[in-house]
C-alpha cells in the first residue's frame, strides 16, 4: 500500500460520475511556510516531494493516465530553496490521450493557512472541494463578510482522511484483500513527478513513460 492519504478525502462523488465525463481538473496546494533548506536538499524537489500527492490525485479523478506534462517553476519565496537547487513555486499541465487537461499549482507559502482545493469540470457539471476552515463562524458587517482562516496544515486538514486510510489498511491486512493505492499507483505518480522535474529543467513538454 502506498500512503497517498488524500485518496481518502471524501471525493468519491467525482469517481461516481456526478460531474459526467471529466474534461478539466484544477488542483491547488499551498503550504503555510517553506520547510528548512536541509529538508529541501534531500527531498527530491517540489515535484517529487510536494506535488506528487497532487499528481496521484490527478490520476484518480481524470480517470485515465496522463501522457504528457509541461512544468514551470520559480523562486519567489525563499532564497535558501534556490540555493538548494529547487523552486518554491510551481505549476504543471497534464494531458491525457483523449485530451483531458489537469492544471496543478504548488506554493511553499500562504498567509491564511493550509490551502488545498480541487475542482473537476465535466459534461454534467462541476464538483469542487474547498478548504476546511478553523471554525464555521462568519461575521457580517458594513465592510463585508469575514470567516476564519484555513486549518493550519495538512495534519489537521486530512485528519479524517488519515483515519480512513488506516481503517482501509487494517481491513486489507485482516481480510487478505488488496489495499489501494498500491505500489503501481506509487510508481505511476513517481514517473510523472520525474517527467515534471525534467520538463522544468529543460523548459519543454515531456512524455510520461508508460
Amino acid at each position: 500500500m502506498t500512503a497517498f492519504n488524500q485518496r481518502f478525502d471524501p471525493r468519491q462523488r467525482v469517481k461516481d460520475g456526478e460531474s459526467g465525463d471529466v474534461e478539466t481538473v484544477s488542483i491547488t496546494s499551498r503550504d503555510p511556510a517553506p520547510p528548512p533548506a536541509a529538508y529541501i536538499k534531500g527531498s527530491g524537489g517540489i515535484f517529487r516531494d510536494m506535488m506528487i500527492h497532487d499528481l496521484d490525485m490527478a490520476r484518480f479523478v481524470l480517470g485515465e493516465e496522463p501522457v504528457e506534462v509541461f512544468a514551470v517553476g520559480s523562486n519567489l519565496i525563499d532564497e535558501a530553496i534556490r540555493e538548494a537547487g529547487d523552486v518554491d513555486t510551481a505549476a504543471v499541465i497534464l494531458t491525457t490521450a483523449s485530451g483531458r487537461i489537469c492544471q496543478i499549482t504548488n506554493s511553499r507559502r500562504t498567509t491564511y493557512g493550509y490551502d488545498k482545493r480541487l475542482e473537476v469540470h465535466g459534461s454534467k457539471g462541476m464538483l469542487r472541494v474547498s478548504n476546511v476552515l478553523e471554525n464555521l463562524v462568519e461575521s457580517a458587517k458594513i465592510t463585508g463578510f469575514q470567516s476564519a482562516l484555513s486549518q493550519p496544515f495538512f495534519l489537521e486538514r486530512f485528519e479524517a482522511a488519515y483515519l480512513a486510510e488506516m481503517k482501509h489498511f487494517v481491513e486489507a491486512v485482516s481480510t487478505g484483500s488488496t489495499p489501494i493505492p498500491n505500489a503501481q499507483d506509487g510508481l505511476r505518480a513517481q514517473l510523472i513527478a520525474d517527467a515534471a522535474t525534467l520538463s522544468w529543467q529543460e523548459g519543454r513538454a515531456v512524455a510520461i513513460p508508460k
